[in-house]
């Protein structure tokens, strides 16, 4: 709503529309023209992207989502998310509905292969651009270079400490204790196991990915 867009964006930049699933307006409706949005979806190239909206914000946006992952978003399933009509910087993705994250998907799920869906023909485009791929590559090295797991671990196993006695008197989870236990073991091991892949994925990236066999596939 606007309230969201004046604690991310500022006031001055609150103005825009905000198009759930990039189609419907939910904030600042009365100014929605679908003009520009429209134009958007209608062409995945990427000249169009970097003329109709930032794409360098969208890049490390989609990098966040791979990162965690988001298995629920757009980089995965083009699902749930925002686009934010910006007054001055054009489109820009907003992620949303964040429950489908980490170990929802394997810690091997790539950055650029993994699960897509037809409307997620925007991020295709850019990870196959020659100029804006690398830099993909680059901006997802920033971000996994950002990503803490031993922090988020520390994190798992403190609020799994914090709710353990609750969950065990609650009546109605249709878990067990040892389950719920077990879960909260895999949430906390999971950041390690995809920030180490992440980390191996793109130094094989970034040292020049070869495809030997002639599949159609690089090695990373």
């Amino acid at each position: 709503d606007h309230e969201f867009l004046e604690r991310n964006f500022g006031d001055e930049g609150a103005t825009g529309v905000l198009w759930k699933y990039g189609t419907t307006a939910t904030a600042n409706e009365d100014d929605a023209d679908p003009t520009l949005i429209s134009s958007y979806w209608s062409d995945a190239s990427v000249a169009n992207q970097d003329q109709l909206s930032d794409l360098e914000y969208n890049l490390r946006e989609w990098a966040a989502e791979i990162v965690l992952p988001h298995n629920d978003g757009y980089w995965c399933c083009a699902h749930n998310f925002y686009v934010y009509e910006h007054p001055e910087r054009g489109l820009m993705f907003v992620p949303w509905d964040m429950d489908y994250t980490f170990d929802s998907a394997p810690y091997w799920a790539d950055p650029t292969t993994w699960y897509r869906g037809a409307d997620a023909a925007h991020f295709d485009q850019v990870a196959a651009d020659p100029v804006w791929g690398p830099q993909l590559v680059d901006t997802l090295r920033e971000v996994v270079d950002a990503f803490d797991p031993e922090e988020i671990e520390g994190w798992a196993r403190e609020w799994g400490e914090q709710v353990h006695d609750a969950f065990a008197d609650d009546p109605h989870t249709s878990m067990s204790v040892t389950e719920h236990e077990q879960a909260v073991e895999r949430l906390a091991v999971y950041p390690h196991a995809r920030h180490g892949w992440l980390d191996s994925w793109l130094r094989c990236r970034q040292a020049g990915d070869v495809d030997a066999d002639g599949d159609g596939h690089g090695a990373c």
